[in-house]
């Protein structure tokens, strides 16, 4: 299909063409895959869940499944949906006709987690008694009574989906999940019915698609698959084809979703949501080797699929007949729209950075995103009230909290100038794309100078303006988005940012990581990967524990790649011309001579201005961001940073059910400072001061 616009040119491209699953007719070639939001509210769709989800179908997706829908409390998540339960088809009901009043097909994905995932009453449920990881609880093994009323389970709960309006429903016997499980020599080490042979270790998938099939309408029925555990002992490619084999010789399987990876605490599950170290569908032969096989049945094609160019390769390539983006419709719901009306440079793009989505997760916690403020408040954001005075805006700070102000004041009619005292826009991000592995954050930033640039925002470079300058400019309302600052380096060593710019004038490092996140793992292996011998050394007794699973164990592998050497609970000591690694407890401490530290601490904020346009007798709001507020993350400074935007110019006097802002707001009236410090919280209330 052709779409032309006078904006920009687009160009031809088959994502955009109309398909069908099963007879289900698709308006095109790109879906939502399932993904876990946490935004469940009694194990049901909850309507923050239905808002999210017809954001995205108001965005052109031409499929949308729902996160994982659980057959049995044995599987329960505290914030997950949950399938058995009659009650919840009302709610799923609603989802289906919300969806479908936006244009998008809806299909449920069906699932029980096993060994890694259930109730604090039932505990986990397993075919053995292996843990997913070393140190968690060992299973239950499933009897014979339990598997068949798992079986039912399945029936039942795809059975309901379907009468409540839903256009399909996936069964997911991948990702490490109970019934992949079943099928893994890895993880099935029973000696019944249900265990030994392959033949055997199928049965049970065998068992839920009859008793699915017979249970349900004609709707499509298909598959998630991992084409390849990557484990000792599992399931590859060549097995999994087999297994579809058998299942679609025997079931009308209606497509496969092919994605790979086991739930284990290892590097397979770092592949399943890759990070951006791994570049662009680095994955994208597996749905290729499904489609050689079974040319006939639709094959769709999931993980890291970044942009529309790439999943256009893809269906040009015949590797699939579907693209999914998840992550992707997380930064940007309306990508499909973008890209068919010729807007394509709006879309905002998802940098894979896991920080916000996956990492939140593991925290059970909803998802939210580093690139959209808006995901998941998508109904309280546009609650805000339309602003009631037009404002001249003065931003300080050309960060991602002061450009994501900026755009979003402009994008409101304020006349917006944004001032930045360096030569180039970015803040610390202009840093860490610099680094190995990590440039995909750039985009973050090039995002929002686009924004700001069709906003109309007036920026200023190499800016630098006193307090007394501001309280004498006219400003109506400042947004302080000043940033923050590297702690003050000991003697002799360096801060990160003077490690990176003297990048190989040293050749062995010591980077000592007080922070757990991040800054030190992406400098370690940036140094590493540039030849230097580093040592990462942490007085803490985990390594890296604010970064998320998921990116921690493929960093593990990248560590061990490029001969990082670890050390946790353990300290640095000067040691005549060089240092001494000591472990706080037992242990050979290691005497490094030569050797270059570079400190990585919490930072500190740069919030003076805030004190010195008090002292200049500003009387206008002032609204203090991002890291300038508190050092923390990209997350806390784009969502602040829009906050702030947003609120600009509006009547707050009374309150409606807005997005929890954190951004603090200051003003003067009268002399007195108002709210200083003062996170706000929702229903949000700010006088707004004239």
């Amino acid at each position: 299909m052709t779409v032309s616009s006078d904006a920009e040119p687009r160009t031809p491209t088959r994502l955009f063409d109309p398909t069908a699953i099963g007879g289900v007719h698709l308006r095109n070639r790109l879906y939502v895959p399932a993904h876990t939001t946490n935004f469940a509210l009694h194990n049901r769709p909850s309507e923050r869940y239905i808002a999210y989800l017809a954001e995205k179908a108001r965005g052109g997706a031409g499929l949308i499944f729902t996160e994982a829908v659980r057959v049995h409390p044995s599987s329960l998540r505290r914030f997950g949906l949950g399938g058995y339960d009659s009650e919840s088809e009302s709610s799923f009901a609603d989802m289906a006709s919300t969806v479908h009043a936006e244009g998008a097909r809806l299909f449920g994905q069906v699932m029980h987690t096993g060994r890694h995932d259930g109730s604090e009453w039932t505990g986990l449920w397993s075919p053995s008694a292996l843990a997913w990881s070393p140190g968690q609880e060992t299973p239950h093994v499933l009897n014979q009574a339990e598997i068949r009323l798992l079986i039912d389970s399945f029936a039942r709960t795809t059975a309901r989906l379907l009468h409540a309006g839903f256009d399909g429903a996936e069964i997911h016997i991948g990702h490490g999940h109970l019934l992949q499980q079943f099928l893994s020599p890895a993880t099935n080490s029973r000696s019944d019915a249900y265990g030994g042979t392959a033949a055997n270790r199928l049965r049970i998938v065998r068992e839920v698609l009859s008793a699915v099939f017979a249970n349900s309408s004609d709707a499509p029925i298909g598959l998630r698959v991992s084409a390849d555990e990557m484990l000792p002992n599992g399931l590859d490619i060549d097995a999994m084809i087999d297994i579809c084999a058998a299942l679609m010789d025997e079931f009308p399987i209606a497509f496969l979703h092919v994605s790979h990876s086991a739930y284990v605490g290892d590097y397979s599950l770092a592949t399943q949501m890759a990070d951006m170290s791994f570049g662009s569908a680095p994955f994208r032969n597996y749905p290729h080797r499904f489609k050689l096989a079974f040319p006939a049945t639709p094959v769709l094609a999931v993980c890291r699929m970044d942009d529309v160019a790439m999943a256009d390769s893809l269906l040009r390539s015949g590797a699939a007949d579907l693209v999914g983006m998840a992550r992707a419709h997380i930064a940007d719901p309306a990508i499909a729209r973008k890209h068919q009306e010729g807007r394509a440079s709006e879309v905002r793009s998802c940098i894979a950075c896991n920080q916000a989505c996956v990492g939140r997760l593991e925290k059970t916690l909803p998802i939210r995103c580093v690139v959209n403020p808006e995901a998941g408040f998508e109904r309280e954001w546009k609650a805000i009230p339309v602003p009631r005075l037009t404002r001249r805006i003065l931003v300080v700070g050309g960060g991602p909290a002061g450009l994501e102000a900026a755009s979003a004041a402009a994008s409101r009619g304020h006349e917006v100038v944004l001032i930045e005292r360096s030569a180039q826009l970015g803040g610390q991000v202009s840093t860490i794309r610099r680094l190995h592995d990590r440039a995909r954050f750039g985009l973050l930033v090039d995002d929002l100078q686009r924004a700001v640039e069709r906003a109309g925002v007036t920026v200023r470079l190499n800016t630098e303006l006193s307090a007394q300058n501001i309280a004498t400019g006219e400003w109506d309302e400042v947004v302080v988005a000043t940033g923050s600052q590297p702690a003050p380096a000991f003697e002799g060593e360096l801060v990160p940012e003077d490690a990176i710019a003297a990048d190989g004038s040293h050749k062995r490092v010591v980077v000592i990581d007080e922070d757990g996140g991040w800054p030190g793992a992406s400098l370690a292996v940036h140094l590493a990967a540039h030849q230097h011998e580093v040592w990462l050394v942490t007085a803490m007794d985990a390594l890296l524990p604010n970064i998320t699973v998921y990116s921690r164990l493929s960093l593990y592998a990248r560590f061990k790649e490029l001969g990082v050497r670890i050390r946790t609970l353990a300290t640095i000591e000067s040691s005549g011309a060089g240092v001494a690694v000591i472990p706080r407890f037992e242990g050979t401490s290691h005497r490094l001579d030569d050797v270059h530290i570079v400190r990585v601490s919490p930072r500190r904020a740069n919030d003076a201005l805030v004190s010195a346009l008090h002292d200049a007798d500003y009387r206008g709001p002032v609204h203090l961001i991002g890291d300038a507020y508190s050092p923390r993350t990209a997350l806390d400074a784009t969502y602040e940073g829009r906050g702030a935007g947003y609120l600009v110019g509006v009547d707050t006097s009374g309150t409606w059910p807005g997005p929890p802002l954190r951004t603090p707001y200051l003003g003067r009236k009268g002399g007195d400072l108002l709210d200083t410090g003062r996170p706000s919280v929702s229903p949000l209330s700010v006088t707004t001061h004239n």
